[in-house]
């Protein structure tokens, strides 16, 4: 046997050294790399922080020749905007109008914060004008709030709110129409683009012996209209109101936008056994005149109970009763000249005091 074939041969292998070093280059170039990346988005500026803040708009129009608007915008809470950083934007139909704050004489401030106002008078072509509001912080260069405070000549129809009838329109309360006698018709009538035309606004009157178009005979800045029939307008009135009991009325009111707005109201008319009334110069009638027929008591109160007609339902109120007959037909009234502890009701309940039957 040859010794020399089995003799250990050591030889240098360095393989494997080269892949560990290989490693480690390689996670030397990844925390380079990432620890630069890290530098150059740490140097990127920061968007400015958002400016939170809120505000409300009111705007009201008065026309007297020209349309004028005035308009004032509320700071309603949020950051407080300095002056100097402030602007507001009127866009007022295809028009833009620019307010610096810390340059208009009208703004008292450096800052505005909760509470204050800014307030601007300007002319507008009318008040069906479309008008939006924009509140600009100049220091990050972003618009903060904006509102459309005027609609224009949108989509909205005026809209007729509460009508009634009142005999007496000089009295706070509301009268009932009564037989032979004047009255007033009243109706609230908006418009959401405050564009209405005040003198579109009428009623109906065919149904009431007037002519088709009564036209207010008053308004107020609150949007209501009121249309008197009186006597001694043939024109819009019947004598025999009860022939009205039951007839339907319609409001009609137009904007500048051609939109028009119906409303019915029902007619109702009181028919009384009497109008005549004690002579009371400190009270106009219908509101504390003391009716004749009525029994007074005590303590301004008083009844009075007749026998009515079975057909015609007609009162005798010369005969006086409290005795009556079964499914007899009975006329009471009562009257006070105060109201005490009413509760907000309005209601009368009669109440058997031999059976405890209301």
């Amino acid at each position: 046997m040859n010794f020399e074939q089995w003799k250990m041969r050591l030889r240098s292998d360095k393989g494997g050294v080269s892949e560990v070093v290989g490693n480690i280059l390689i996670l030397m170039i990844t925390v380079i790399l990432f620890s630069s990346i890290v530098m150059y988005v740490d140097q990127i500026p920061v968007p400015e922080t958002t400016t939170k803040v809120d505000f409300a708009a009111t705007i009201a129009f008065e026309t007297s020749g020209t349309t004028t608007a005035s308009l004032t915008v509320t700071h309603a809470g949020g950051v407080s905007m300095r002056a100097v950083d402030t602007a507001i934007l009127l866009h007022i139909d295809s028009t833009t109008q620019y307010y610096q704050l810390s340059e208009d004489a009208d703004f008292d401030y450096t800052t505005w914060y909760m509470g204050i106002d800014w307030t601007k008078n300007f002319t507008v072509p009318s008040p069906a004008s479309e008008i939006t509001v924009t509140v600009i912080d100049l220091a990050k260069s972003v618009s903060v709030w904006v509102s459309q405070v005027s609609g224009g000549t949108g989509g909205n129809a005026p809209i007729v709110l509460q009508r009634y009838a009142d005999a007496l329109a000089s009295t706070p309360s509301a009268d009932p129409v009564l037989l032979d006698g004047n009255f007033s018709l009243f109706a609230k009538v908006i418009d959401l683009d405050n564009d209405l035309d005040t003198s579109s606004v009428y009623v109906d009157a065919t149904n009431v012996g007037g002519s088709s178009k009564k036209y207010a005979d008053a308004e107020t800045s609150d949007g209501w209209f009121r249309f008197d029939f009186v006597g001694e307008d043939e024109e819009a009135f019947v004598s025999d109101t009860s022939l009205v009991d039951g007839k339907i009325v319609k409001f009609s009111a137009t904007d500048d936008a051609g939109h028009t707005t119906i409303s019915s109201y029902t007619m109702s008319v009181t028919v009384l056994p009497s109008h005549t009334y004690y002579t009371d110069p400190d009270s106009p009638a219908y509101e504390g005149g003391l009716p004749s027929y009525i029994t007074w008591m005590s303590d301004g109160q008083g009844i009075g109970i007749y026998h009515a007609d079975p057909v015609t339902g007609a009162v005798n109120l010369t005969l006086a009763n409290t005795s009556f007959v079964k499914d007899e037909k009975v006329f009471m009234r009562v009257a006070s000249l105060r109201l005490d502890n009413i509760g907000g009701t309005n209601s009368l309940v009669l109440v058997d005091t031999r059976t405890g039957f209301i």
